[in-house]
């Protein structure tokens, strides 16, 4: 998972460098509103779908490095509504959508899955390796995939 994360970083490293040069003072071009507007409407939707504890912020915060991402210690989930991360922050290339855990005690995620479903171009979903109780996650990923 680290060389994964690595490479990932990498990826969107070379992305923020070329658009930090597209960024710079002297582009009059980029400094307009209606660009930023642009890209956020423009930018890919990646949809982060798991289980409380599966990782789901804990990926965006690596690909990342936001430090708004807060990642949960292992006792008690973080993310209590779904929430978008732009990478990068000024005028994103991609968007993370960070969602609830699947099957978290006390929540219905029916309405949540119905507004990320009509937002996302990509569906990341995560496990925990040794989480044998998987169902709840699958029967989501099929309702998305109907």
């Amino acid at each position: 998972m680290a060389q994964y994360a690595q490479t990932g970083r990498a990826f969107l490293n070379r992305i923020t460098d070329t658009w930090a040069r597209l960024m710079e003072p002297n582009n009059d071009a980029v400094r307009d509103a209606d660009i930023v507007e642009s890209a956020i409407a423009q930018a890919p939707v990646v949809w982060m779908l798991g289980k409380v504890q599966s990782g789901k912020t804990s990926i965006i915060k690596a690909l990342t490095n936001c430090s708004d991402a807060e990642v949960g210690t292992g006792f008690s989930p973080c993310t209590r509504t779904a929430r978008m991360f732009d990478f990068p922050a000024n005028v994103p290339l991609l968007r993370f959508l960070d969602t609830r855990g699947v099957g978290e005690a006390h929540y219905d995620a029916v309405e949540d899955i119905a507004f990320c479903e009509s937002r996302a171009h990509l569906l990341i979903v995560t496990m925990r390796a040794l989480d044998p109780q998987q169902r709840s996650v699958v029967d989501v990923v099929a309702q998305v995939r109907a």
